[in-house]
């Protein structure tokens, strides 16, 4: 069974590579001749669709906890072929950025909230976390896959014809395979399952959580990576030229970024199981930390490696112990209601990332002060979190 539930998660993880941007840009030029947009009128269009996205997320998110699995995730892949195929026939600006929210919400969103919410709540005890470090493997595959994969389609179909050839794959592929492995998973929602409203069995729902002061006091630490991560990778060329050193060899060190959070996500998992994803989140900040701080220390040859790996090694520990952890402390009844807020607030998290490192690198801050209140805020962060008791309590309202 949890061979199937990882291989559900993975697959809808890889699929939601055609919403995110890792994807999305390798067309940019194209887009920008076609639709005769300057590279800034693009990136608005971009991020206006993502905060639209992030705003939808936390209601349609939590319709998973509500609806057969089986239905939702047919609705998120269609979904996703739909947007592939607006993009594909997008002619004027509001088309595109009509085709962007659709990729975004049912890409960078709903595929992702529905693998790591389905496998959480479905791999239960001892084997959750290891199932969804398993299941993150498809963002990286995504990453691996998707350069190599268009450059291929492309030397004999235009750009709109590879999104119309996404669309299929989504269709034929990820739709049917995804399937397939439901067949043989619980796939009715916890309060039917359980022939009631899910209330009685300890599981927070989102509202309660919203009001739980301990969220509050994790979230500094859960969503900082997402801020910070992407702000860093935003301006990678920036803090290049900030060390002196060629940016295609200080780019060279994503690789090692990629290395570390797949090798971290599946030793992240194991140690969520056998330690709790509370205690294993609350180590993820660390390496980011370090991250911040090294390049203010050393201006070795391994510099760029050293730093992309630290950078990864955070997200990849993070990624199967935090959503391990929101099922260990609230419960999986609501669990998609309560990792559909996360998701939403990662999102806009990352939005604002860049726009402020931005904004301090053109007021005059350089690069000593920026990674070095990005140490200072990761390490009062992670005092924060580490002296909140993140275990499982039973809901306001009590259980039956």
């Amino acid at each position: 069974m949890i061979g199937r539930v990882a291989g559900f998660g993975f697959v809808l993880t890889l699929s939601s590579a055609v919403g995110q941007t890792h994807f999305v840009s390798l067309f940019n030029a194209d887009i920008r001749g076609d639709f005769g947009l300057s590279h800034g009128g693009v990136g608005a269009l971009y991020s206006l669709a993502t905060l639209a996205a992030a705003g939808f997320l936390p209601w349609l998110g939590r319709l998973i906890d509500e609806v057969d699995l089986r239905a939702y995730a047919a609705a998120v892949t269609g979904g996703l072929a739909l947007a592939a195929c607006s993009l594909a026939f997008s002619q004027v600006w509001w088309q595109l950025a009509l085709a962007f929210f659709l990729l975004r919400l049912c890409g960078q969103g709903l595929s992702s909230h529905t693998a790591m919410a389905a496998t959480a709540r479905l791999a239960a005890g001892r084997r959750r976390g290891r199932a969804l470090s398993l299941a993150g493997l498809g963002y990286s595959a995504g990453e691996a896959l998707a350069p190599p994969t268009v450059a291929a389609l492309l030397a004999f179909l235009t750009w709109r014809e590879v999104w119309l050839a996404a669309a299929a794959a989504l269709l034929v592929g990820v739709a049917t395979g995804s399937q397939w492995l439901l067949a043989g998973l619980p796939h009715r929602p916890p309060a039917l399952a359980q022939g009631g409203d899910g209330e009685g069995d300890g599981s927070w729902t989102r509202r309660e959580v919203v009001r739980d002061w301990r969220f509050w006091r994790a979230a500094p630490a859960v969503f900082s990576p997402a801020f910070i991560v992407t702000a860093l990778l935003f301006h990678q060329n920036s803090l290049a030229d900030f060390k002196g050193a060629d940016f295609r060899v200080w780019s060279s060190g994503i690789a090692a970024y990629s290395l570390a959070a797949v090798a971290m996500s599946l030793g992240g998992g194991a140690l969520a199981d056998r330690f709790g994803g509370a205690r294993v989140a609350k180590c993820c900040l660390l390496p980011l930390t370090g991250a911040s701080l090294l390049p203010l220390a050393t201006d070795a040859a391994v510099l760029p490696f050293a730093y992309y790996a630290l950078m990864g090694a955070t997200v990849g520990l993070s990624l199967p112990s935090v959503n391990a952890m929101w099922a260990e402390v609230y419960g999986v009844a609501h669990i998609g209601a309560v990792r559909a807020l996360a998701q939403a607030l990662v999102a806009l998290f990352s939005a604002a990332g860049p726009v402020v490192y931005g904004v301090l690198l053109d007021a005059g801050f350089g690069w000593g002060f920026i990674l070095s209140a990005s140490a200072v805020w990761l390490v009062a962060c992670a005092m924060l979190f580490a002296l909140t008791p993140f275990v499982k309590l039973s809901p306001p309202g009590g259980v039956s």
